[in-house]
C-alpha cells in the first residue's frame, strides 16, 4: 500500500506542474525558478525508487544490479538539475558546457548499463544473431532520422569552440544510445519477473529520447524550444521511472509471474526491422528532393547498411527453416512407418487390415471392412481384392502388390478405388508390409483406410478454387489456363482462337437502384444467358464484378465469333428478374482473334479488353472486333 500511495502522491505532483506549466507559468524569474526546482523532487524519488527496488532480496542478482544503475543514473539526472538550478537561479546564468552537462551526460552510459543489465530468456546461437541484426536494423533506422534532424546540423554545421560541439553531439548520440537499449530489451524478451515493470520504465525513457530530440531540433531549426509540452515531456520520464521501480518493488512480495509473459505483441517486434528499413528508405527518399551533400552521404550509407543486415538476416532465417524442414520430414516419415507395421499387427482397429497372397486372394480381413465397405468379413476371405478394384486402378494395383514383395518394409501408399456393397466406388488409401516370411502372418499385411470423405472434400476444393462462387463460372484462375492450353494447340493445329470480353452496361446503377442482393441475382441470369447463348465446348469464364469472358475455339473466319457475340446480345432482349425487380441489360462485347496461331496470351487479352472498351466509346449496347495486330482506334 505505501508504494501504491507514493505512485498516487507523484502523479498529483506531475498533473499539477503540468496544469501550472501549460496554463499559469508567465516569464517571470520566479516561474523560471519554479520551473527548474520543479524536477529535483521527482528525479530523487525516482533514484530512491529504484534503490529500493536493487536492495530487494527476492529479485535475482542481475536484475538487482540493473535497478541500481537506473537508480545511480537518476541520480546523477538530479544533480545534473541541482547544478543547473544553482547556475540559473542563483547566478542567474546558463553555461554552456558546464558540470551540470557532465551530470546529464553521464546518466545516459547508466540507463544504458542498467538495461543491458537485465537478464534475458535463454537464447539459442542463431537466436542472438538475429537479435544483434535486428537491432542494428532498427538503430540504423533511427540513427538516419537523428543525423537528418539533429545529429548532421549539429555535429556539422555548428561553428563553436570543438568541446562545445562535442558536448552538443553527445546528447543525440546518447539518445540514440538510450534507443538502442529499449530496442534491445524489447527484442531480447526480459525475465516474466520484470515484464510489467520494465514496460513503465521503456515508456519513460522513450519519452526523454523524443523530448531530447525534439528539444534539438527546434533549437537547430531556431524556433523557442522554451515550450510547455517539452518540460511536461521531460516530467513524465523520472514519474514513469519511479512508477516502474514502486511497481517492482510491490509486485515481487505478491505475485506469481506468468512466465509466457511478454512485453508486447511479437507480432510487431518480428516486424519492427523492416519498419526500420521504411523509415529509413522514406527518409531517404525525401533527403533525395531537397538535403545537403553530407546529409545524403550519411543517409545513403545507413541504407546501405541496412540492406546487408537485412539480406544476412534473411540468409539466416532461410537456413534455420530448411533445417526444421528436413527434422520434420525425417520424423513424419519415421513415425508413418511406426504407424504403419503398428496398424498391420491389430485386427480390430478402425480401419481395414488385409492379409493378401501374392495373386491379392484374401486371406484375412478385418471386422471394419462391414463399417467402411458394406462387406461381411467372412465371404470376402478367399476371394480377389482384384474383384473389387476399380478397371483404371488395376495396374496400379498390381505394381502395389509387386513393390511390397519386392522390397522388406512398409510400401508407399496407394490409392485405389474399391467397389462399395452397395455399388459405389470408395477411395481408399493403402499401406503395404510383406510378412510372407512370417510364420503368424505368412501373408503381405494391408493397412487400408476410407478416403472417399477427403477425396470429395479435395475435388470441392479444387472446384471452389477455380470457380466463381457465385455464378459457378469458371474464374480467372481456370479461365486463362484453358486459354493458355487453347493457343497452345491453336499453334500446332493452326485453328484460330476467339476471345470475348462482355461487360455489363451501367452495371453500378443496377446494383445502386436494386441492391446487392438484386445486383447478385443479376449476375446469376447472366452468367445462365451466357452459357445457353455460347456453343458447346466454349468457355463461359467470371473474371471480375460484371466482365466476363468468353473462349471460342476452332475459329474458321472471324463471322464464327461475332455470330456468338451477337447471339449473347441477343439472349438479353428480355429483362432479367431480380430481387429488387425486373431490370433491361445490355453488354459491350470486345472480340479478338488470333492470326495464324500467332497471338500469346496477354496480348490476346490485352486486344480484347481494348476491343470492350471501343465498344463503350461507341456508345455501349454493342460489339467491337479486333485482331491481336490490329487494335481498335
Amino acid at each position: 500500500m505505501l508504494c501504491v500511495g507514493v505512485g498516487f502522491l507523484l502523479v498529483c505532483y506531475v498533473g499539477l506542474y503540468s496544469v501550472w506549466r501549460i496554463f499559469l507559468f508567465d516569464s517571470s524569474e520566479t516561474s523560471a525558478a519554479l520551473n527548474n526546482l520543479a524536477f529535483l523532487p521527482l528525479y530523487l524519488a525516482a533514484a530512491i525508487a529504484a534503490l529500493l527496488v536493487s536492495r530487494t532480496e527476492r529479485l535475482d542478482p542481475r536484475t538487482r544490479r540493473a535497478w541500481l544503475l537506473i537508480a545511480v543514473a537518476n541520480l546523477t539526472n538530479w544533480c545534473g538539475d541541482l547544478l543547473w538550478f544553482w547556475y540559473a537561479t542563483l547566478q542567474d546564468r546558463e553555461p554552456f558546457p558546464s558540470w551540470a552537462d557532465a551530470a546529464y551526460l553521464l546518466s545516459y552510459p547508466l540507463l544504458f548499463w542498467g538495461l543491458f543489465t537485465f537478464a534475458a530468456r535463454p537464447r539459442s546461437r542463431a537466436e542472438t544473431v538475429r537479435f544483434w541484426l535486428d537491432s542494428a536494423t532498427v538503430m540504423l533506422a533511427a540513427g538516419m532520422v537523428s543525423w537528418y534532424f539533429v545529429l548532421g546540423p549539429t555535429a556539422v554545421g555548428s561553428d563553436s569552440t570543438l568541446l562545445t560541439r562535442v558536448l552538443s553531439t553527445a546528447y543525440p548520440v546518447g539518445d540514440l544510445v538510450l534507443l538502442f537499449g529499449v530496442v534491445a530489451v524489447l527484442l531480447r524478451g526480459p525475465q516474466p519477473s520484470v515484464v510489467k515493470a520494465l514496460r513503465l520504465l521503456l515508456a519513460g525513457i522513450a519519452v526523454t529520447v523524443v523530448a531530447d530530440f525534439a528539444f534539438g531540433y527546434l533549437t537547430l531549426s531556431g524556433a523557442s524550444a522554451n515550450q510547455p509540452w517539452l518540460d511536461v515531456h521531460w516530467m513524465l520520464a523520472p514519474l514513469c521511472i519511479a512508477g516502474a521501480a514502486l511497481y517492482q518493488h510491490s509486485a515481487v512480495m505478491r505475485v506469481q509471474h506468468d512466465p509466457t509473459l511478454r512485453l508486447g505483441p511479437q507480432e510487431l517486434l518480428a516486424v519492427a526491422p523492416y519498419g526500420g528499413i521504411v523509415v529509413g528508405y522514406t527518409l531517404l527518399l525525401v533527403v533525395g528532393f531537397r538535403s545537403s551533400d553530407y546529409q545524403l552521404a550519411g543517409l545513403l550509407c545507413g541504407a546501405m547498411l541496412m540492406t546487408a543486415i537485412v539480406v544476412s538476416r534473411q540468409i539466416i532465417a532461410l537456413h534455420e527453416n530448411r533445417l526444421l524442414l528436413r527434422q520434420s520430414s525425417e520424423l513424419a516419415a519415421e513415425l508413418g512407418q511406426r504407424e504403419a507395421r503398428f496398424r498391420a499387427l491389430v485386427q480390430h482397429a478402425s480401419d481395414i487390415v488385409l492379409v493378401l497372397d501374392p495373386d491379392t486372394r484374401i486371406r484375412y480381413v478385418s471386422p471394419s471392412v462391414l463399417r467402411v465397405m458394406g462387406y461381411q468379413p467372412s465371404p470376402l476371405q478367399c476371394s480377389l481384392l482384384l474383384d473389387l478394384v476399380h478397371p483404371e486402378d488395376l495396374e496400379r494395383l498390381h505394381a502395389f502388390v509387386g513393390a511390397a514383395l519386392a522390397h522388406p518394409g512398409a510400401t508407399d501408399p496407394v490409392e485405389i478405388r474399391l467397389r462399395h456393397a452397395e455399388g459405389s466406388w470408395c477411395y481408399i488409401e493403402a499401406i503395404g508390409n510383406n510378412l510372407r516370411d512370417d510364420p503368424a502372418v505368412g501373408g503381405i499385411v494391408v493397412n487400408a483406410r476410407d478416403t472417399s470423405d477427403r477425396k470429395r472434400l479435395e475435388n470441392e476444393l479444387v472446384w471452389q478454387a477455380y470457380h466463381d462462387p457465385l455464378t459457378n463460372l469458371p474464374n480467372r484462375r481456370l479461365f486463362l489456363d484453358r486459354l493458355e492450353g487453347a493457343l497452345a494447340r491453336s499453334r500446332r493445329s493452326g485453328q484460330e482462337v476467339g476471345l470475348l470480353f462482355v461487360d455489363l452496361d451501367d452495371f453500378k446503377a443496377i446494383n445502386d437502384g436494386i441492391g446487392h442482393r438484386g445486383g447478385d441475382d443479376v449476375l446469376t441470369v447472366v452468367a445462365a444467358r451466357m452459357r445457353g447463348a455460347v456453343r458447346p465446348g466454349d468457355t463461359v469464364a467470371r473474371l471480375a464484378g460484371d466482365e466476363f469472358t468468353v473462349l471460342l475455339e476452332g475459329i474458321t473466319v472471324a463471322d464464327d465469333a461475332v455470330t456468338v457475340a451477337k447471339r449473347i446480345e441477343t439472349a438479353f432482349s428480355a429483362p432479367v428478374e431480380a430481387a429488387g425487380g425486373a431490370v433491361m441489360v445490355t453488354v459491350s462485347i470486345g472480340i479478338a482473334l488470333t492470326i495464324n496461331g500467332s497471338a500469346d496470351l496477354d496480348e490476346l487479352l490485352s486486344t480484347a479488353d481494348l476491343a470492350m472498351y471501343a465498344a463503350k466509346r461507341q456508345g455501349k449496347a454493342r460489339i467491337a472486333t479486333a485482331q491481336t495486330d490490329n487494335r481498335p482506334g
